[in-house]
């Protein structure tokens, strides 16, 4: 089973199709030897199979069926890792409250978590800080982020761990208008996503470009932001992330229209928009109406 969970670990982002066959064999094996945790495994891994997915509502299904099957038998990693599932699939829905309060519960089970500290405490306060800046509660975020980088500086993170860290922070940054600020960490998650394998630090790595390409546009380096933003917008069509591609659409199609060039922004928000209203993703949808050309 340790073997198959590191097959999906790697597979999960680049191919996900792949990594759900590596699940379905954790699944049918801790049935076959009727292995408890391996059972809560599966239900884990395919919360996170549908969350990659982009199919939130069913990943929810199979984080409510960890939780229920921990609860039962009292399993804290397992209920553990459900409520971080659950805070961040109410977080993609725009469920913020439920999302918060799903990642306060988990994080009362952090002094029974198993080495808690190196992976399900330090990114369920990640979790909690993005809740809180999408609310706009910012000093929360900073709070939970602080932790995270005190619970590094103690004893150092996996690479994509604090790298997430260091992105939240960029995003706070950006929103406060600090844009040397932002660059900074968005460029430090980067130097952590280098240290992962060559398909995940790929992966990972477009994540912090498609910010930094917003970043270089605030900043009016319209062409370094063009060409981040359009390589970032290239990958995740290949890999098939409508909701990020949505989003870095409107921010080519502000770009677009900041440089003159409307037939283009016109384009691109238009698709934004179409691609939200397809996926049901109702704020993002809300937020390209009130742009107008």
């Amino acid at each position: 089973i340790n073997d198959y969970k590191i097959k999906v670990s790697q597979l999960i982002n680049p191919e996900p199709e792949s990594a759900l066959l590596y699940i379905r064999k954790i699944e049918q094996l801790s049935k076959e030897k009727n292995l408890f945790a391996g059972k809560a495994e599966a239900f884990y891994l395919y919360g996170s199979y549908y969350r990659r997915v982009q199919k939130v509502d069913t990943a929810i299904i199979f984080y409510n069926k960890l939780l229920d099957l921990s609860d039962g038998e009292g399993y804290v990693k397992g209920k553990s890792l459900a409520l971080n599932g659950l805070c961040r699939m109410n977080y993609l829905l725009g469920n913020l409250d439920i999302a918060i309060q799903s990642c306060l519960e988990c994080l009362t089970l952090k002094d029974q978590i198993p080495n808690g500290n190196a992976t399900i405490v330090p990114d369920t306060h990640i979790a909690l800080a993005s809740a809180y800046i999408r609310k706009n509660e910012l000093q929360p975020a900073i709070n939970n982020l602080l932790i995270v980088d005190s619970i590094h500086n103690n004893s150092p993170l996996r690479p994509d761990i604090i790298a997430a860290a260091f992105q939240s922070l960029g995003s706070i940054y950006t929103d406060l208008k600090d844009y040397t600020t932002a660059e900074s960490y968005f460029l430090k998650a980067n130097d952590e996503f280098k240290k992962l394998p060559t398909n995940a630090a790929s992966f990972y790595m477009q994540t912090t470009n498609r910010h930094l390409g917003e970043v270089y546009f605030y900043k009016k380096n319209y062409q370094r932001a063009d060409s981040l933003l359009n390589g970032s917008r290239e990958f995740f069509i290949m890999i098939k992330d409508e909701r990020t591609v949505s989003e870095i659409n409107a921010t080519l199609g502000l770009l677009y229209i900041e440089t003159q060039q409307l037939d283009k922004a016109e384009i691109f928000l238009q698709e934004a928009l179409e691609l939200n209203k397809d996926n049901i993703f109702d704020y993002e949808a809300s937020q390209l109406s009130l742009i107008h050309i």
